[in-house]
């Protein structure tokens, strides 16, 4: 099952990182160091990115945003399990967090830990179908529950087909 991480980083327009980096060292808020995370995570500086990252959850640790893209910058670093604590303390915030069910779950699948996965994708099936059929979810949530050892009748089949052809 190969899914995608899935961010917004990339696309996001941002001042230039010098002034960034100024204006966090200025203001020092989570707001400023977390911009300046997404400044180095889109010039690849992934190391440089989770410092930022950690000085804007220092500022406030509830910033959202920071946390879920720390999670992000854990993830391609391979620190999957610290990946997963950020991701999971996103949903205790907001549990209809899209991005952060979807990456906490490709994490779990990865990492064989398939009824977890299975749930959080379920979740994020509820929570934005449109966005989730984009991603190739529903075929990962029959693969799971192929892994998992759940039978899935004709009906549910059906059932999950109509919903996902519904606008």
């Amino acid at each position: 099952m190969k899914l995608k991480l899935f961010h917004d980083i990339f696309d996001r327009h941002l001042r230039p990182l010098e002034e960034l980096e100024y204006l966090a060292e200025e203001e020092g808020s989570a707001t400023r160091w977390h911009q300046v995370g997404m400044a180095h995570f889109q010039r690849l500086k992934f190391h440089r990115a989770l410092e930022a990252f950690d000085r804007a959850l220092h500022a406030d640790p509830d910033h959202v945003e920071a946390r879920f893209h720390r999670g992000i910058t854990l993830s391609i670093m391979g620190k999957f399990d610290q990946a997963i604590e950020d991701f999971s303390a996103v949903l205790e915030q907001e549990p209809a967090h899209f991005p952060a069910l979807y990456n906490r779950g490709r994490l779990l699948a990865r990492l064989g830990r398939h009824a977890e996965a299975l749930r959080d994708f379920q979740h994020a099936l509820e929570v934005n179908r449109s966005q989730a059929r984009t991603l190739g979810l529903p075929k990962a949530v029959r693969e799971l529950e192929r892994r998992v050892g759940r039978p899935v009748s004709w009906w549910d089949r059906l059932r999950r087909w109509v919903m996902g052809h519904q606008g």
